[in-house]
């Protein structure tokens, strides 16, 4: 569920490349040639090789600082779309270039064909919140080419007493086809046909809500849409980007009040089980008006 948030100010983002020397609770191994981990489990999907290897690259480059991984994983162009930084690997030798301090915890994983998501927890030596993060990679022909990313700030209480992160959901669905499907009808019904009803028909009543500003239950998400869709009657949503992996499924948007509004930038990542969404986690980001590349946040 999009909201309005303030734009993210150079000192978060600047807390993006404080990162741990220490590995994240789901560190990827070392890989066996080159820069994609190989495995049984991983030979036969394209999509968990491109997890591991970009879950590795991840882990070395951000908690490691080994700069290493930059030649072996990332192909000769990278698009970024992180309107702070340039096209091309020098911001990320820069990053991996950093004293390790704070802490870098990656908390979920999703990937899906070429896409990669990676759901992380940013924490400065300093302390405090910190900051949440989604970034996804497209990854080709076995190297890293684009970057998208979503930077929120965590604030120090929520509207749920969730986090940002946790996982309190206990069993998921399996087949990614239909948690696929189930979310993407919901996200239709609701943002393209203002249906509301698509709440009740695809969000569980005890929804278990990270959304910072909402509360637990389906009944807050149908009543914050619909305030805002009220306010904001020329309200809409594009450039939908879609990640779906067994029970986890990422949307990846644009929302604007108004044509003339820069909107935000959003990153969903809901959990379906027993043909409904259990879980919602988000970060939402205002797009800025000016930016470092010619590529937009989408």
């Amino acid at each position: 569920m999009p909201r309005v948030t303030g734009i993210v100010s150079a000192a978060v983002l600047a807390s993006f490349v404080v990162l741990s020397a220490g590995a994240p609770a789901s560190a990827a191994s070392a890989p066996a040639s080159g820069c994609a981990p190989v495995s049984a489990a991983h030979s036969s999907s394209g999509a968990a090789a491109n997890k591991a290897m970009v879950t590795y690259f991840y882990d070395q480059l951000f908690i490691q600082h080994n700069l290493s991984v930059i030649d072996a994983c990332v192909g000769p162009v990278y698009i970024q779309h992180n309107a702070r930084f340039p096209d091309g690997t020098d911001v990320l030798r820069a990053i991996g270039s950093q004293p390790p301090g704070g802490s870098n915890t990656i908390v979920r994983v999703i990937g899906q064909g070429d896409l990669v998501l990676i759901q992380h927890h940013s924490v400065p030596a300093t302390g405090g919140p910190g900051t949440a993060l989604m970034d996804v990679f497209r990854v080709s022909q076995g190297k890293i080419v684009e970057h998208w990313d979503v930077i929120q700030p965590v604030p120090a209480t929520t509207a749920s007493g969730n986090d940002m992160f946790a996982t309190v959901s206990t069993s998921g669905e399996q087949s990614t086809q239909r948690s696929e499907r189930i979310v993407l009808s919901y996200y239709t019904s609701l943002t393209a046909k203002h249906d509301l009803r698509a709440v009740d028909r695809f969000v569980s009543p005890s929804l278990i809500q990270h959304d910072p500003a909402l509360p637990n239950g389906s009944a807050a998400v149908q009543a914050a849409f619909a305030a805002r869709l009220q306010a904001n009657p020329q309200l809409t949503f594009s450039k939908l980007q879609v990640i779906a992996d067994h029970d986890l499924v990422s949307l990846r948007y644009h929302v604007q009040n108004s044509p003339t509004d820069l909107g935000q930038a959003v990153d969903d990542v809901y959990r379906v089980a027993k043909g409904k969404i259990v879980e919602h986690w988000n970060v939402v980001q205002n797009v800025p008006a000016t930016s470092a590349n010619n590529n937009t946040m989408f």
